[in-house]
């Protein structure tokens, strides 16, 4: 059994080890570190993407970034108050820091029953998006919330 000293010296250990431990970057099977994974949420009020932290904080800024490229392997995009049965588009591009932006996917979902509808896209080659230029959205006409998040990594 351990004396009381002995069982205080071990968790101070652990309290000091495992911070450190849980910033360790693995390898994933893209070959990219863990810490290079990017989750994106969308924001339709300001139209902006936001970087999703993997301990579950939003970060304040919009994701723009300028000396990195993103590579977009998965979009999850969900939509509430469509007319049953109809499919919906939904339109992403690319756009530059000056100039008009080019669309490079169009997606779709189809409304259930009840108007609802779920799309889970996975782009085997993944689109890039350069340094210096972000993600745009052109969101469906006809509905009444959209939650929409891309998956990929910076390079």
């Amino acid at each position: 059994m351990l004396s009381r000293k002995s069982l205080v010296v071990l968790i101070l250990a652990l309290v000091l080890v495992l911070p450190a431990a849980t910033q360790v970057s693995a390898i994933t099977h893209l070959q990219v570190g863990t810490g290079n994974l990017v989750t994106l949420q969308y924001n339709p009020g300001d139209q902006n993407f936001y970087r999703v932290r993997m301990n579950g904080k939003v970060d304040t800024s919009p994701f723009k970034p300028s000396s990195q490229t993103f590579i977009l392997m998965d979009i999850d995009w969900y939509f509430t108050g469509g007319t049953a049965g109809y499919t919906y588009p939904l339109t992403l591009s690319i756009v530059p820091s000056t100039g008009s932006p080019t669309d490079i996917f169009i997606g779709q979902g189809l409304a259930n029953a009840d108007g609802n509808g779920v799309a889970n896209i996975h782009l085997t080659s993944g689109l890039t998006v350069g340094s210096g230029r972000f993600v745009g959205v052109t969101l469906p006409v006809g509905v009444t919330t959209v939650t929409l998040y891309l998956h990929g990594y910076v390079a």
